[in-house]
């Protein structure tokens, strides 16, 4: 975590944005484990939307309101709503593959001809 802080800080404010959508990729590593497992209903959908939206709050106090308490420590803090968009629909975006994961299956995205054969466990008996 310190880690993280400190490389956001000095990344610079170019690269800012693209820093934060990959430290806000929290939901992809479920996602590649639900394809790899098949997993059917890993998750509640009410604890997928309840994370993603408590996850949002903090970017979005500090990035979406002008008169934040950073304020008053850093008067030049940065207000960008841009950056509060991107991130809304990253998270999104991942809460959208997770819940349709859970809705179609955990490889609906993949197209079939990717797929490996599924095994028939119920073949005729010769």
């Amino acid at each position: 975590l310190m880690v993280a802080i400190f490389l956001f800080y000095y990344v610079g404010e170019k690269n800012r944005t693209l820093y934060m959508l990959v430290l806000y990729s929290f939901w992809v590593p479920q996602i590649v484990m639900n394809v790899i497992t098949e997993a059917r209903r890993p998750m509640h959908k009410y604890y997928i939307y309840g994370m993603s939206i408590t996850r949002l709050v903090a970017p979005l106090y500090l990035y979406g309101l002008p008169n934040n308490f950073l304020k008053e420590v850093n008067p030049d803090h940065p207000h960008n709503l841009i950056r509060c968009g991107l991130l809304v629909l990253w998270v999104a975006l991942q809460t959208a593959v997770l819940i349709g994961q859970d809705k179609y299956g955990a490889r609906f995205m993949i197209p079939a001809r990717f797929l490996p054969p599924k095994y028939n466990y119920y073949r005729p008996i010769p």
